[in-house]
């Protein structure tokens, strides 16, 4: 009997461990499958859109609320998740520079923008992350709350895609999401999404904004797509992906850091938990 328990101790100790690594890993390892995002999704001109690479480095952004200038925003997403996402506009006099970057190996598409007031005076003003959705109009969201969404495909061919823009007191209070309408003279529909970001700066400083949108469509059975989108937006929130840039980038970055949900040793002592309900229902079986 006590052979059987240390049997079943082991086994539910395997298990537990094994949902606290998915926990924790979430970002890096989930991708819908077998669809794959396109590596040249990132449009590298600033008015040709059929200039594309699988990432861009430069400067960017409008100082109204247009789109003409196309660098750092992204085409299709594949299979038409999206006509162009990504555009940062209503800079005014502050300047950006941006890094986007499609992961082709995670579904997700990365942006990073660096915003610097440039002049002598401080400057306040309501910046816009946004883009056209390719399910022209036929579309939910789901899933909304003060850091991300998941935007479905009603007539379920474009991928589910999650948006995912914060995880501190800033995202939650400076940052707002919307979608249906665009920021701008585009007017109301039902093709856009935008993230409008209530931004401060002093002069000459500088501040960073990092946004992520994950894309799942697997072409064989798409009823599990919304909810792999829905828990690695969360996964994302828990634990943003920042492989690859600087301990110096990610100390600039605004909306993400002082993280506002469970902390991870909360949800260690859960799973914990639950591998103790695990083993006491196990030893009793056994008994």
């Amino acid at each position: 009997m006590n052979r059987l328990f240390i049997i079943a101790k082991k086994r539910g100790i395997i298990l537990a461990s094994l949902a606290l690594a998915t926990m924790f890993t979430l970002p890096n390892t989930a991708q819908a499958v077998p669809f794959t995002i396109l590596t040249n999704d990132i449009i590298t001109s600033q008015t040709n859109t059929s200039s594309r690479a699988d990432s861009y480095t430069g400067p960017g952004g409008e100082s109204g609320i247009t789109r003409s200038d196309f660098r750092g925003t992204a085409a299709d997403g594949g299979y038409d998740a999206y006509d162009v996402m990504g555009s940062l506009s209503n800079l005014g006099s502050l300047t950006a520079q941006r890094r986007t970057e499609t992961l082709s190996s995670l579904n997700m598409q990365r942006w990073f923008d660096t915003i610097t007031n440039p002049t002598q005076s401080t400057i306040s003003t309501t910046v816009y992350w946004w883009g056209n959705l390719g399910s022209d109009g036929y579309q939910s969201m789901v899933g909304q709350n003060d850091f991300s969404a998941v935007n479905v495909d009603d007539l379920g061919f474009d991928p589910s895609i999650a948006f995912v823009w914060g995880n501190n007191d800033f995202a939650r209070d400076q940052m707002s999401f919307n979608f249906y309408d665009a920021p701008d003279s585009y007017g109301i529909s039902r093709d856009w999404v935008h993230v409008a970001i209530d931004l401060t700066l002093e002069a000459n400083e500088s501040t960073s904004l990092l946004f992520y949108t994950f894309l799942a469509r697997d072409l064989n059975d798409r009823s599990a797509d919304t909810q792999l989108a829905l828990d690695t937006a969360a996964g994302l929130v828990q634990d943003p992906f920042l492989t690859g840039l600087s301990s110096s980038e990610i100390a600039g970055i605004r909306n993400f850091g002082s993280v506002s949900v469970p902390e991870p040793g909360s949800i260690a002592m859960l799973g914990l938990g639950l591998a103790g309900v695990f083993l006491s229902r196990k030893r009793k079986h056994v008994n």
